[in-house]
């Protein structure tokens, strides 16, 4: 009977520890994310670039990239910027609603962290 006892203490427990764990994955899931113009380099890049410039899963499924992998491209600051706002060839200019010019600097400084640009 004691035995009994235990187990189903044991896995109310078990229960409770794991309905802790999905609570709080739910709440960090629906963060808000941040703000035009307050992100950091990194943010800037997973919300606005790596979408086109890195392979992404869909439905299961890897798809290559639709813009062109950013490695070891030589390319001046002031020539980054001009492509991130204005387009070039098949990318469309990035608006400041998407990406504020505070950003950019930031941005361009993460993509110099894993040589994307130099």
């Amino acid at each position: 009977m004691q035995q009994t006892n235990a187990r189903r203490a044991l896995a109310l427990v078990g229960a409770l520890v794991g309905a802790l764990i999905v609570s709080n994955a739910g709440a960090q899931a629906t963060a808000p994310a941040p703000r035009v113009g307050s992100r950091t380099g990194q943010q800037a890049w997973s919300a606005v670039c790596a979408n086109c410039h890195m392979p992404r899963t869909v439905g299961g499924r890897t798809r290559a990239p639709v813009g062109p992998q950013l490695q070891n491209k030589r390319t001046p600051e002031a020539e980054m910027r001009n492509i991130i706002r204005n387009g070039h060839g098949t990318m469309r200019g990035i608006p400041a609603a998407r990406l504020a010019d505070a950003e950019i600097a930031p941005l361009i400084t993460y993509l110099r962290t894993f040589n994307a640009v130099r």
